[in-house]
C-alpha cells in the first residue's frame, strides 16, 4: 500500500486530472482485486450521509461495487472503508439509501494541508437507477447493457461495450453449460417416464388404434350421409306439410291428459287394496314358518328311513329354493362333515380341486374373484355351480360396453321423476343381500354378484367406487347414493329414499367377474389387477356327475373377514417382498386354508398363480424373486407359457400366451 506522503509527493508531478484519477483508480482496483476487464471509472453504490462536528450534513456514496458486482471496500491509503464524497456543487434532491451509478474524480487538492487522503475520490456525476428507469434487480450483465443504452452515460458507452464483449462470452458459456446440464437431467427423467408410459399404455395404444379405425368408419358413414342430404331435405319438406295434422293430434293428446284425475282415483283405490293385502302378510309368513317346520320333520324322518334302508341320499343342488333355504341346516368344511371332498360332490361337473379351493379361499376376502380364459371355457357355468353348491344367492349382471361411470351399476337420484331413485339390477342385488343380513344375521347366506364379461367396459370407470371402499375396514364401507341436501329426508325410515341413505356395503356380498382373454375386451389396469384374485380356465370340457349331499347351505359367516388379520406364519414370510395389501389378503385366507387342510406349499403356489403372475411385466420380476424358490410347480409351468418380447426378451405378458 502507498503511504499518504508518497501519494502527495507523486501527485505533485501529475498535472492532468484524468491522469491523477487513473493513478488513484489503479491503486484502488489492485487493492480490491478487480479484474482488468472491469476497470472503468464507473461504480454503483448507495447514497449515505453523516453529521459533522459543525452540524453540517455530508453526503457520500458507499457500498461501492463495479458494474459487474465486484465489491470495492479497501481504501489503499487509509484503514477506513472506501467511499465517494458528493460535493456541495453537485447536491440535488438527494435520497439517502438510493442506488446510484457514479462517475468519479480525485477528491483532494494538491499543495494544501486540507487534503484528507481517506477521501480519495469525489463524485463527478451520479444518477439514480430510478431516474435511469433501470431495475436494480436485473442481472449484472443485463443491467450493464441497459446502462450502455442510456444517453446520459454515452461518454462511457465504448468502455461498457468492451466490458460486455469480454464478459458475455464467459457468462454465455457458463449459462449454456448449466442449461445443457439441466436439459440432460430433464431428458433422462423424460426417458424414464416415457419407458414407463409405453409399458403401462401398450394396451391403451392398441385400443386407440381400434378406436381410430372405428372413427374412420364413422367418417365414411358421414360421407355417405352427406350424399343423402338432398333426399333428407326433401323428406323434411314433406314433414313440414304433415306438421298441421300433428298439431291437431296434439290437441287430442292434451284432451287425454285432462283425464288424468280419473286415473288418480283408480290409483288410490288400488293403493287401499294393496294395504289390505299387506295386512294379511304376517299371517302368510306364519303359515310359511309352520310349513317349514313340517318340512324339517319330513326331512328328518326321511333321513332316518334312508339310513335304515341303506340308500344313498341324492340332492339336486339347484332345487334349493327360498323356502327350503329358510328351513335347511348349516353346513361347513370341517372333516366331520366331509370337508372339501363333500363339497366337490355337490356340483353337476367334476372340476379341478385347485379351482374350487382357490375360489373358496378368495371368498374369505373382499377381492374381485376374476375367472379368466378364452370364450367357452365354462367360466359363467362355474360361478353358477359354485353358488348353487354353497346354497348362495347368485345375481348375474351382464356388463355393457357403454358403461362409463358408477351410475351404470348404482343408479342415480332423479329429481325430474318425482324425486325417485333410479335403481339398477346391481343395486337391487346389494339391497336384497342387506335385507337378508339384517333379518338372518349370522345365518344369512352368501350373495354372489357376478359381472359377466366384466372387461367389456373399463372396470376402473364403472367400478371405481368399489375399488376404493373394498380396501377399507368393513364398518367404513359406506356408499353415498344421495346428494347431501336429501339427508334429512332420507333419514326418515318411512321415506321411499331411506333404503339409499347412508348405504353400508353388506358383509355377505362377494363380487365375481368373468373375463375373456381375447381382443374384443378392454385390458385391466394395474389398479384393478392388484385388487383381483385370478382363476384361469383353459378347458371347458369337464366330466359330468350327479350331485349328492345333504340339503343345506354354507352361511356367509363361514367366509367372514376376521376382526384382526390371522398371523400368516411361514406363508406370509414367503411373500416378504410383496406389499401390505397382498399380505393382508394372505392373512385373511389363512384360517380357511387351515380348515381345508391345504399345505403351505400348495397355498403358496395358489397365491402366486392368482396374485403374482397376472401383474408380471418383466421377466426378471419373476425369475429374480420366485424362480429359485422350492415348490410353485404350477406357477412355473404357467410362466413358461408367457409371451416374451422386447430387447433380449426382457418383457413378458400373462395375458398373451403361447
Amino acid at each position: 500500500m502507498n503511504s499518504i506522503t508518497n501519494v502527495k509527493s507523486d501527485m505533485n508531478y501529475i498535472d492532468e486530472p484524468k491522469d491523477r484519477l487513473a493513478y488513484v483508480l489503479k491503486d484502488i482496483f489492485e487493492a480490491n482485486n478487480v479484474d482488468e476487464a472491469e476497470r472503468i471509472p464507473l461504480f454503483q453504490g448507495i447514497v449515505n450521509s453523516k453529521q459533522t462536528s459543525t452540524d453540517r450534513t455530508l453526503y457520500f456514496i458507499d457500498e461501492l461495487k463495479t458494474l459487474l458486482e465486484t465489491p470495492i471496500e479497501k481504501n489503499p491509503y487509509h484503514a477506513q472503508p472506501l467511499s465517494v464524497l458528493i460535493g456541495f456543487s453537485l447536491k440535488k434532491s438527494i435520497s439517502v439509501g438510493a442506488h446510484v451509478i457514479v462517475a468519479v474524480a480525485p477528491a483532494f487538492t494538491l499543495g494544501t494541508d486540507k487534503w484528507r487522503p481517506h477521501e480519495v475520490l469525489s463524485v463527478e456525476k451520479y444518477y439514480s437507477f430510478d431516474d435511469l428507469h433501470i431495475s436494480i434487480n436485473l442481472p449484472p450483465l443485463d443491467r450493464a447493457t441497459a446502462l450502455c443504452e442510456s444517453r446520459v452515460l454515452s461518454a462511457y458507452k465504448e468502455s461498457i461495450i468492451s466490458l460486455l464483449a469480454r464478459r458475455n462470452v464467459i457468462y454465455d458459456l457458463n449459462d449454456r453449460k448449466n442449461y445443457l446440464q439441466v436439459e440432460i437431467e430433464n431428458l433422462e427423467n423424460k426417458k424414464i417416464e416415457l419407458n414407463e408410459t409405453i409399458e403401462s399404455n401398450s394396451g391403451e395404444i392398441e385400443r386407440l388404434s381400434k378406436r381410430k379405425e372405428e372413427l374412420q368408419h364413422d367418417i365414411d358413414e358421414l360421407s355417405i350421409l352427406r350424399e343423402e342430404l338432398p333426399g333428407m331435405r326433401s323428406e323434411k319438406a314433406e314433414l313440414d306439410e304433415i306438421l298441421p295434422n300433428m298439431r291437431r293430434e296434439k290437441e287430442v293428446c292434451d284432451l287425454i291428459i285432462g283425464q288424468r284425475e280419473d286415473l288418480k282415483s283408480e290409483i288410490e283405490a288400488l293403493t287401499k287394496e294393496k294395504a289390505k293385502l299387506e295386512e294379511g302378510l304376517p299371517a302368510m309368513r306364519k303359515e310359511k314358518e309352520q310349513l317349514a317346520d313340517i318340512l324339517i320333520n319330513y326331512i328328518a324322518i326321511k333321513d332316518k328311513y334312508d339310513a335304515m334302508t341303506g340308500r344313498i341320499k341324492l340332492r339336486e343342488s339347484n332345487i334349493i329354493n327360498d323356502f327350503e333355504y329358510a328351513a335347511t341346516t348349516h353346513l361347513d368344511f370341517s372333516l366331520k362333515n366331509g370337508g372339501i371332498e363333500a363339497f366337490e360332490k355337490r356340483t353337476h361337473f367334476i372340476y379341478k380341486k385347485a379351482e374350487i379351493i382357490k375360489f373358496l379361499l378368495a371368498l374369505s376376502t373382499m377381492q374381485i374373484i376374476t375367472l379368466c380364459g378364452d370364450p367357452g371355457t365354462g367360466k359363467t357355468t362355474f360361478v353358477t355351480e359354485m353358488a348353487d353348491a354353497l346354497g348362495a344367492k347368485r345375481h348375474m349382471i351382464e356388463v355393457q360396453n357403454n358403461w362409463t361411470d358408477r351410475s351404470d351399476i348404482l343408479g342415480y337420484y332423479n329429481p325430474l321423476d318425482g324425486g325417485k331413485y333410479q335403481s339398477t339390477r346391481f343395486l337391487d342385488a346389494l339391497l336384497e343381500a342387506k335385507s337378508d343380513l339384517e333379518e338372518n344375521k349370522e345365518n344369512a347366506r352368501l350373495h354372489i354378484i357376478c359381472l359377466d364379461e366384466m372387461n367389456l367396459a373399463r372396470v376402473e370407470y364403472y367400478f371405481a367406487t368399489f375399488l376404493s371402499i373394498l380396501q377399507h375396514k368393513k364398518e367404513e364401507r359406506i356408499i353415498r347414493l344421495l346428494p347431501e341436501e336429501l339427508d334429512n329426508i332420507a333419514a326418515d325410515e318411512d321415506s321411499p329414499l331411506h333404503p339409499y341413505y347412508h348405504f353400508e356395503l353388506p358383509t355377505n356380498v362377494r363380487f365375481v367377474g368373468t373375463l375373456n382373454m381375447d381382443e374384443s375386451a378392454q385390458f385391466l389396469s394395474p389398479k384393478v389387477i392388484d385388487r383381483c384374485f385370478f382363476i384361469e380356465f383353459e378347458n371347458g370340457n369337464c366330466p359330468k356327475q350327479t350331485p349328492t349331499g345333504e340339503i343345506g347351505y354354507y352361511p356367509a359367516s363361514i367366509f367372514a373377514e376376521p376382526v384382526d388379520d390371522e398371523k400368516g406364519g411361514e406363508v406370509a414370510d414367503y411373500f416378504e417382498q410383496e406389499n401390505h395389501r397382498f399380505k393382508h389378503y394372505v392373512n385373511q385366507m389363512q384360517r380357511l386354508a387351515k380348515t381345508l387342510n391345504i399345505s403351505n406349499t400348495d397355498f403358496e403356489d395358489y397365491l402366486v398363480m392368482a396374485k403374482v403372475l397376472p401383474r408380471i411385466k418383466r421377466r426378471k420380476d419373476f425369475e429374480d424373486v420366485y424362480l429359485h424358490k422350492d415348490g410353485l410347480i404350477e406357477s412355473k409351468k404357467r410362466f413358461k407359457k408367457f409371451i416374451f418380447y422386447g430387447n433380449n426378451d426382457e418383457l413378458c405378458d400373462f395375458w398373451r400366451k403361447k
